[in-house]
């Protein structure tokens, strides 16, 4: 009896009703026992009693633990849908124009809706202690309870971080559309870098209309380039137009190697080509002769391997420049070797194996004074009295 007694207390922590049938059966067993109450009697009631309080207590332990465990999910949910009505006043303040801004913040009120069918699937609804009396009365097993929310509400907590990307990248728009505004073309790119930037400019136009961040960053990137790369295509268009007709053909090449670098926004690139034309304009003004160096001691014939291919040789006439006085001179040269570019009033002028045996078969037969090249003032083209290839070293 006392095991069956013991069995229904223990169900009276989950229902309340049955701890008043509980006190009525302790109450009949007292009547029922003899007034001197045995020890045997007097034990009975005495555990009926503890687990009569114990069951109480276990309930309200249940309660408790119940609480901790489904009222930080709730409280989440809240804190979720607070930042929510938030992200959706932030959306609703975002312009129409451009038209992929309110793309994107249509985006934002989408996964807001998801959001909130999500949270009203809820058991548990609210932190308020009367709610959560009332859901645990409906729902008393914490684990299930805790375990459904949650799943609920980090679904929730996914459709939010969504919401809230919809809103970053309708900004970005905005921000993109006011940099961009009524920016003029460079005035100063020529005729196919004006083509690429009103090219650029009309890709990001598009991108702003559809919202599309990513083509809209490339837009960015490349207008950026042609408007920074404008200032190197101006000073190498300047540059060319210092020169003398003739020598302009000369310079094209360069010129078209420094805009295709500022188009594709490799403006490293145009630096070799940029240096070409600033060598060209500074020697373009200058005067001198170049004549086989004829110095007791100093090289005058000069054989180099090729750096790639050791069988192959390059063959140099070593030149002094001098001006119109015979005094020696410094002019630009670029080392083909180094890649590099130098003043140098002795420089090796590469020629070909046949020129380099006529020139020392003649030196050594006549040590007088040999004329290479003569270059005048205005222009950059040096005439030369012998055939030369285009190598030139600074260094042997």
């Amino acid at each position: 009896m006392l095991a069956a007694i013991s069995l229904v207390a223990t169900k009276g922590w989950l229902f309340g009703r049955w701890q008043r049938l509980l006190w009525r059966r302790i109450a009949a067993v007292l009547q029922g026992m003899n007034r001197r109450k045995s020890l045997a009697g007097s034990a009975m009631v005495a555990g009926l009693a503890l687990v009569s309080v114990g069951a109480y207590f276990v309930r309200i332990h249940s309660y408790t633990y119940w609480q901790e465990s489904v009222a930080p999910v709730a409280r989440e949910a809240a804190l979720v849908q607070q930042k929510a009505v938030i992200t959706v006043r932030l959306a609703t303040g975002v312009g129409v124009v451009p038209l992929g801004a309110s793309v994107h913040a249509e985006g934002v009120l989408i996964e807001i809706n998801k959001l909130n069918l999500t949270l009203a699937q809820l058991i548990v609804t609210s932190t308020d202690p009367e709610v959560l009396k009332s859901a645990y009365a409906e729902h008393p097993e914490a684990r299930q309870v805790a375990e459904h929310d949650r799943v609920l509400v980090n679904l929730a907590r996914h459709h939010l971080q969504l919401a809230r990307e919809e809103l970053d990248k309708a900004n970005e728009v905005l921000l993109y559309a006011k940099k961009w505004h009524g920016i003029s073309p460079v005035a100063t790119l020529s005729d196919g870098l004006s083509r690429r930037w009103s090219s650029e400019v009309a890709a990001l136009n598009d991108a702003l209309n559809s919202g599309d961040i990513g083509k809209m960053e490339q837009a960015d990137r490349q207008l950026e380039n042609l408007r920074a790369g404008s200032k190197l295509a101006e000073k190498a268009g300047r540059i060319v137009g210092t020169l003398a007709p003739d020598d302009r053909a000369m310079a094209a090449p360069y010129l078209a190697v420094v805009d295709d670098a500022v188009a594709r926004g490799q403006l490293k690139k145009a630096g070799p080509a940029l240096d070409a034309l600033s060598n060209m304009q500074k020697l373009a003004p200058l005067s001198y002769s170049l004549y086989l160096l004829s110095i007791p001691g100093e090289k005058t014939f000069v054989v180099k391997q090729d750096a790639g291919n050791p069988a192959l040789k390059h063959y140099y006439l070593i030149v002094q420049a001098t001006n119109e006085h015979g005094a020696p001179v410094a002019v630009p040269v670029h080392d083909s070797q180094l890649n590099k570019d130098a003043e140098a009033g002795r420089f090796g002028i590469e020629v070909s194996a046949d020129t380099f045996e006529q020139s020392r078969s003649q030196r050594e037969k006549d040590d007088s004074l040999q004329l290479v090249g003569r270059k005048s003032a205005g222009t950059v083209a040096t005439s030369f009295a012998i055939p030369v290839l285009q190598g030139r070293i600074t260094h042997w």
